[in-house]
């Protein structure tokens, strides 16, 4: 066979790789610098062991309608099941005689549930945080409900015809003065405080970065304007926390 009747092969098409070496392809490493810092960052016992009790925290307060909530997860009512954590129900659906949205805590509700043969799964708190406990065994604010003694809970117990305060729906760190449930507020405070800071700082960030990026590349006078605001605005914050500052009218 001469040049003239040769026949070219084509290159085979590349593979993807599979396996182990692709997944490290998209793998995030971190820079060496990043690393030592990392590694510093762990050698602090103390710090290392508060970021994960903080990330715990966080997690646990995202999930804070399936925790701590005034409305069950599921209802099951004649025969079919409602969501009422992800979805608002009128009494109606329920049986009931108001086109208003249902009150799971009410004895009327449950009852008609139980009478069709139907219950309800409460999350492990049944307060959400904006939940008022009527059936105080003590005034609020109230001590947490195992600290409680028979005594103390003789009358919403026979009020409600319960065997003990066992029975009750518990405050686990009581009440504040307004009858709500400490560890609920607890948890959707932490959540708003958290996700408050994070967006905040993000934002902060993205203006701090480009007004930044704009001083350096113009420099002169767009410089030299943004450090005076900022030293004026230092300046200002100094008088109005220093002893004697008086707003005049």
């Amino acid at each position: 066979m001469d040049d003239r009747t040769s026949v070219r092969v084509a290159p085979k098409p590349a593979v993807p790789e599979a396996g182990p070496a692709a997944s490290r392809r998209w793998r995030i490493t971190l820079s060496p610098i990043n690393q030592r810092r990392w590694q510093n960052f762990k050698a602090n016992r103390r710090g290392y062991v508060s970021l994960w009790v903080f990330l715990v925290l966080f997690a646990i307060s995202l999930c804070a309608e399936f925790i701590a909530n005034d409305k069950p997860f599921v209802v099951k009512y004649d025969g079919s099941y409602f969501f009422p954590v992800v979805r608002t129900y009128s009494e109606t659906t329920f049986g009931g005689e108001f086109e208003t949205a249902a009150d799971y805590r009410d004895p009327y509700l449950q009852k008609l549930v139980a009478d069709s043969g139907g219950f309800m799964v409460w999350p492990l708190i049944r307060y959400s945080y904006n939940t008022h406990n009527l059936d105080l065994p003590t005034p609020a604010p109230s001590k947490p409900t195992w600290l409680l003694t028979e005594e103390e809970c003789a009358a919403v117990v026979q009020k409600k015809g319960l065997s003990g305060c066992s029975d009750l729906e518990y405050n686990w760190l009581g009440t504040d003065d307004q009858g709500f449930d400490v560890v609920a507020r607890l948890i959707y405070g932490f959540r708003i405080s958290v996700l408050f800071g994070l967006i905040l700082t993000s934002i902060s960030s993205v203006i701090g970065v480009a007004a930044g990026a704009v001083q350096g590349y113009f420099g002169g006078w767009v410089d030299l304007s943004r450090c005076w605001c900022r030293a004026s605005l230092s300046c200002s914050g100094s008088c109005c926390c220093s002893p004697g500052w008086r707003w005049s009218a």
